[in-house]
């Protein structure tokens, strides 16, 4: 990432979120069977390594997609016009 996108990233880390962000439970069961895309960070060094993030991606069901890309875990911060590309790419596939 360049510096100013490092910066920026501190600083919004830095601010206070809602704990219901990290604490509230989501259940997958229910849910209708729609299409899921799933960014893999390839370079993703904090959270979850590439192969954890494949399974979590595979527990969300058939329909998902797994997208490798060559990015950190801050996806839209390092990757940001790849990340708009493939958002675009989404929109234009649903139905």
């Amino acid at each position: 990432m360049s510096p100013g996108r490092v910066e920026f990233a501190l600083w919004r880390a830095s601010k206070k979120e809602s704990s219901a962000l990290v604490k509230e439970r989501v259940w997958w069961s229910g849910r209708p069977p729609a299409p899921c895309t799933y960014v893999q960070c390839l370079r993703d060094k904090s959270v979850l390594s590439p192969a954890q993030q494949a399974k979590l991606a595979q527990r969300l069901g058939a329909n998902t997609h797994l997208v490798p890309l060559d990015s950190c875990h801050l996806a839209p911060l390092d990757q940001p016009n790849e990340i708009a590309t493939l958002l675009n790419q989404i929109a234009l596939n649903v139905k």
